[in-house]
């Protein structure tokens, strides 16, 4: 127990210590880049992104966590999922670059057919990921899997913001995405140097396969649940007003993306490895969730408060229309977390099963509602995800408790300070803004500081044993 105590511990740090380093350049790289770019721009990115996320889910990468679960190494396991990862991605990658000009009519935008022809040389691409990163995982080797994912945000933003700063326009993200996946193929394959082979032996892995495939289902659902708004939205209004509402959707799910998936990852990986013991997952599920709601909600819900300065300032007036997405879907994000961590959590327990009945439940709420609220523009989009959303995770909450092992009464303790807290800083935040009266970086700056102190101060009134949490958390 202590041993993978430490190994989870010490993945912490170092994701930690990685998205940290990139966090910075990334986050001005990408305020830059999208107050170069247009709402037109961003719509096409946006598109072109949700259809190569599509084949990503529908593709094999999925089955690294297959690796993940045998837990020693297997020459002939890691052939068998190479073999099918290469295949099927190859197919997904013929499929997508031969009907990129279909879709492009579809959507009534040219310039997209281009672009998404581009991306699927990265669906093709991780095949080659594949085999590595479930070894990296399997083995806990967070350190070496944590630089290479550094290197290729910084090569991910650094290309982006220097390809915009040329004109290239739309083709700028494009571009640094596709650059950044080669060298993140080269470096993770320099890292494990495990050699793999097509094989067309696959005795004994049927049971690795249907583990694979809920994945994958899962997976697929997720997009779904993801990237529903990107089509209604860009089929219903256009691909200026997808373009608005894509940066308002991207603004609020920035701090996810860059930490979510990392942490997620350790998280299954250690729940892999203690899934026979029961109280332990039960522990380490309530204080895993209250170290992560002390963090989450000053940030998302502070970034809702501030949403109208943001983007005034650091993007420009041409996108103020994003201002109500970016609030509505910053308040709700804080949850998405939750959501994930829950997952991550049931998939480590080895019943990935369990996580597609909650995801399949998603996918029939958010599209309608999308459907429905898109009728009062992207701003009525915002609102109905919101609402959808938040219904959906009371009742997963409460369907996976059972499950885990885990008192409802812990969970709501465990978040409950964290909630008060960053009521109470929005509220002081609003009003900062308020009595300053205008929209300069001084106001932003103060109504930052007055938010975080407020935060802090009454997180540690309300709960005294906050700061031993995090004496924990980084011993």
């Amino acid at each position: 127990m202590s041993t993978i105590k430490s190994q989870v511990i010490s993945g912490v740090k170092w994701s930690l210590f990685a998205k940290g380093a990139s966090q910075l350049f990334s986050w001005i790289s990408t305020f830059f880049v999208i107050r170069i770019l247009t709402p037109n721009d961003f719509g096409i990115i946006e598109l072109a992104t949700a259809i190569i996320s599509l084949a990503m889910a529908l593709g094999i990468s999925g089955f690294s966590d297959v690796i993940v679960q045998k837990k020693v190494h297997d020459t002939k396991l890691c052939n068998q999922v190479f073999t099918i990862s290469l295949l099927v991605n190859l197919l997904l990658f013929i499929i997508i670059f031969s009907s990129a000009g279909a879709v492009a009519r579809w959507f009534d935008a040219p310039n997209l057919e281009q672009v998404v022809q581009l991306l699927s040389v990265n669906v093709l691409t991780i095949a080659f990921t594949v085999v590595p990163s479930g070894i990296l995982k399997r083995d806990m080797k967070f350190k070496p899997l944590s630089l290479i994912q550094l290197v290729m945000a910084l090569s991910n933003a650094a290309i982006s913001l220097t390809f915009a700063l040329n004109g290239f326009q739309y083709w700028s993200i494009p571009l640094g995405a596709f650059f950044s996946m080669i060298i993140f193929a080269v470096l993770i394959n320099s890292q494990v140097r495990q050699k793999v082979a097509i094989t067309f032996d696959f005795s004994g892995f049927r049971a690795y396969f249907n583990f694979g495939m809920f994945t994958i289902i899962n997976r697929t659902l997720n997009f779904i649940f993801l990237k529903a708004d990107t089509f209604i939205i860009g089929k219903a209004l256009g691909i200026a007003p997808l373009g608005t509402y894509s940066v308002g959707s991207q603004l609020a799910n920035l701090p996810l993306e860059k930490t979510a998936a990392t942490l997620n990852q350790i998280s299954y990986s250690g729940y892999a490895q203690i899934k026979n013991e029961p109280n332990s997952v039960a522990y380490y599920f309530v204080q895993s969730n209250r170290i992560l709601s002390i963090l989450v909600f000053p940030v998302f819900w502070g970034m809702a408060a501030v949403a109208e300065l943001i983007i005034g300032i650091l993007l420009g007036e041409k996108w103020l229309g994003a201002v109500v997405v970016f609030q509505l879907l910053a308040l709700a994000m804080p949850f998405r977390i939750f959501q994930l961590s829950t997952h991550s959590a049931i998939a480590g327990l080895g019943n990935p099963k369990f996580n597609t009945k909650n995801l399949f439940v998603l996918c029939l709420l958010i599209p309608p509602s999308i459907a429905v609220g898109v009728n009062w523009g992207i701003a009525g989009a915002a609102i109905a995800w919101s609402i959808a959303y938040l219904l959906f995770f009371v009742w997963m909450m409460g369907r996976s408790f059972g499950y885990l092992n885990v008192k409802v009464q812990d969970f709501l303790a465990a978040i409950f300070k964290p909630i008060i807290s960053g009521i109470l800083m929005v509220l002081c935040t609003l009003q900062v803004i308020s009595f300053m009266g205008d929209s300069s970086l001084v106001t932003l700056i103060s109504a930052i500081i007055a938010g975080a102190v407020t935060y802090t101060v009454t997180l540690l009134v309300l709960d005294r044993e906050v700061i031993q949490t995090i004496k924990k958390l980084k011993s």
